[in-house]
């Protein structure tokens, strides 16, 4: 077998002694107490990282024609919906690269 695969089944097998040695409680009290403790943080640090992703606003960015066609004022109507519907932050801007080209 390949030197990987053994590693693989050693950490395995090292893993489930540690598992059956918690739930038998062999271990030291303070191993255990530390353990736990250790889990709790780990969940709280996930939950908080979870919230804060979960609460990060998205960015729709939209390219439309020319200023003053139809569809720059279908996106400017999309927009304005959703902002009607109680949405953190909408912008409606013109993108700073259309704003800077040269018409042809």
């Amino acid at each position: 077998m390949q030197r990987g695969r053994w590693r693989a089944i050693a950490t395995g097998t090292a893993f489930a002694a540690f598992i059956a040695a918690i739930t038998r409680g062999e271990l030291p009290r303070w191993i255990r107490v530390a353990l736990v403790l250790g889990l709790v943080l780990f969940a709280c640090g996930a939950g908080i990282y979870a919230f804060g992703y979960s609460t990060r606003p998205q960015t729709l960015t939209v390219t439309a024609g020319s200023t003053d066609g139809e569809v720059v004022r279908l996106m400017f109507a999309i927009a304005s919906r959703l902002a009607a519907t109680n949405l953190r932050a909408v912008r409606q801007m013109p993108s700073k690269r259309f704003l800077r080209a040269k018409p042809t």
